[in-house]
Order: structure tokens, then sequence, then C-alpha cells
């Protein structure tokens, strides 16, 4: 989980997240206690599984604590908003130091998009494509093929229902 969060979080969003608890436990402790459950029941039940692809296991902890750090993201600026209101800065000034702030946060996020793309990029992936066409034409007409594995299953659906292929097949 470690491993996941480091890549999908970069350093500087570690703040963010951490106001963004703050202002959870400040306006509404509830919904800060009922996140902290989520995240902690969500490792919990996820770290039990000892199989290769955990990872989508994590998704409910990586989305709250994305919601987190929106909601410190706009803590942030509340912070700024006060702090430029306290100097008595002109509307122009706040407005531009804002922006500023936002371009900056902007381009860190649009940094990491090339690299994360490169990551999660399987356009170029045909295994899943290239079994279950192996599969298709294996099979008698109007086999029925049973399976317990997503991963063919899944492909199958993309082949019959998208590419209409084989639709004298029935897969469960």
């Amino acid at each position: 989980f470690l491993s996941l969060f480091f890549k999908q979080f970069p350093f500087w969003t570690y703040p963010l997240i951490f106001l963004g608890f703050f202002k959870a436990f400040q306006q509404n402790l509830k919904l800060a206690i009922f996140f902290l459950l989520i995240i902690l029941f969500n490792l919990l039940w996820s770290l039990n599984y000892d199989i290769k692809d955990i990872e989508p296991y994590f998704l409910q902890t990586l989305l709250t604590l994305t919601f987190l750090l929106y909601s410190g993201l706009l803590l942030l600026f509340q912070i700024l908003e006060r702090i430029l209101f306290w100097l008595r800065a002109s509307e122009k000034l706040r407005t531009s130091i804002s922006f500023l702030v936002l371009s900056i946060l902007t381009f860190l996020f649009v940094l990491k998009f090339p690299q994360e793309f490169k990551a999660q990029n399987r356009s170029r992936n045909y295994i899943p494509y290239d079994f279950s066409m192996n599969l298709l034409r294996s099979a008698h007409k109007d086999a029925l093929i049973l399976t317990e594995v997503w991963d063919y299953y899944s492909s199958w659906l993309y082949l019959r229902f998208v590419e209409n292929k084989r639709p004298d097949l029935e897969i469960v």
C-alpha cells in the first residue's frame, strides 16, 4: 500500500492531505471519523490478501485521500485569502496570488501526467484480446463455456458486444 501511495501522491500533497483531515475534523467530526474508518477498515481488509494485483483493493482509501487532498486545497486557499485580507491586500493582488498558487499546483499535477500516462497506458497490450480470440476460435458452434476467471470473461464481453464476434457462444 505504501508503495502505491507514494506513487499516487507526490510528496508536496502530504501537507494538503493533513490540512484536509484538519478541515474535516474542524467542520464535521462525524464525517472525519467516517473517513478514518473507511481508511482503517479498507486497509485492514485489503492487507489480509496476499495476491499479486492487490492495488484495486486500495481504491476506497485512495479515493478518500484524494477527497481529503481536495479539501486541504480548499482550506489552503481559505487560509491564503484570510492572510491577504488581514494584510489588506487589494482585490487584484489577492486574485493574482490565488491564481499563481493555483497555477503552481496545476503545473505540479501536469508535470506528473506523462509519467503516469506511460505507466498506465495499456493500448498496446493485446494479451487479453488474443487470448479471447483464441478461445472463440477453438469453441464449437453454440458452445457453452464455463469459467471462474474474470480476465477471460471480461475480454469476451468486449468481443461479443462491441466487436460482435461469435454471438452464438455463451460464457458463464
